[in-house]
């Protein structure tokens, strides 16, 4: 694993090296990016269809639903304790509970977790994905809008066909060939299959340009959003496999169910932000900061994993 975490790490620095070398631009990125998220990630999700093993079936498909939605209630009641116990602002409660319950488990998470467990991981992390798609636009959106000056509203058209996008529809659709045993076929495995491979180094290498796109100094300098970086990235995981080890729960899937919390904050946090008029720079600086030391947290969770 630590092998695979050191490669990983290698493109997000040559990532940050071309940008700053001005190799690639903010906008070619931004372009890249979109690419990214709603081509070859859907790709690469799909990938997973070739390598379903025989014995999925919508049994475990549900369970894997159950469990990743305990996740997420379980990161919203974490949320809830860390705003209590370090006695955060008011107005601030509701966007730290966005950055504790949206970790990036798309852009990240997917190419994260295939070097370690291998490509069938697919398959689980995007169960995570289509939890957090519903989550994202319905808790996520309730929050954020708490956190501005808007009033609260219920889910609506726009926000509805925001959460039918490509990623969330390769999802439904790798769910749907899995529970019904639909042999897709060789020649479209294989277009996913390369794809995906793409999707992997292209991730890496874009969040490394993301991150030399900002000033790391001037947010370190921020105490609150440090200390909520620390424990997110390297405590929260830490104590949960304290925790699991203790109960003698150690397979596949208690240590994909750490390593989704150990990713750095969502990239939509911040979006969902700048919409409805709560303060994105929180979000921000969050993103760029844990995904900076995600270059190093992620090689010691890996590690820790074994």
């Amino acid at each position: 694993m630590l092998d695979q975490m050191l490669v990983l790490a290698a493109i997000i620095t040559l990532g940050a090296i071309c940008h700053r070398i001005s190799w690639i631009s903010h906008k070619g990125a931004a372009e890249l990016s979109r690419l990214v998220v709603n081509v070859f990630n859907p790709a690469l999700i799909l990938s997973g269809a070739g390598y379903a093993a025989k014995e999925t079936n919508l049994d475990g498909i549900i369970l894997n639903f159950v469990i990743a939605s305990l996740v997420f209630i379980g990161l919203i009641f974490v949320a809830y304790l860390y705003n209590n116990i370090s006695r955060t602002l008011k107005d601030q409660r509701p966007l730290y509970a966005l950055l504790t319950v949206f970790p990036n488990v798309g852009f990240m998470g997917i190419p994260v977790a295939q070097s370690i467990f291998g490509p069938s991981i697919v398959i689980d992390v995007s169960i995570y994905i289509l939890v957090y798609n519903v989550l994202i636009y319905t808790y996520g959106v309730y929050i954020v809008q708490s956190a501005s000056d808007q009033t609260v509203t219920h889910l609506n058209l726009a926000t509805l066909k925001k959460l039918l996008n490509p990623g969330f529809m390769a999802c439904l659709a790798l769910i749907l060939v899995l529970a019904t045993g639909i042999k897709l076929p060789k020649f479209i495995n294989n277009m996913t299959l390369e794809m995906g491979r793409c999707a992997v180094v292209l991730a890496m290498f874009l969040i490394g340009v993301s991150i030399a796109q900002h000033r790391l100094l001037d947010i370190i300098t921020n105490r609150r959003i440090l200390t909520f970086s620390l424990l997110k990235m390297i405590v929260l995981p830490l104590l949960l496999l304290g925790i699991f080890r203790i109960i003698g729960w150690n397979d596949r899937v208690s240590k994909l169910i750490i390593l989704m919390i150990a990713m750095p904050v969502g990239n939509i946090t911040a979006l969902l932000a700048l919409e409805y008029g709560a303060d994105d720079t929180i979000c921000s600086r969050a993103i760029v900061l844990t995904t900076a030391i995600s270059l190093g947290t992620l090689v010691l969770i890996s590690h820790f994993l074994g």
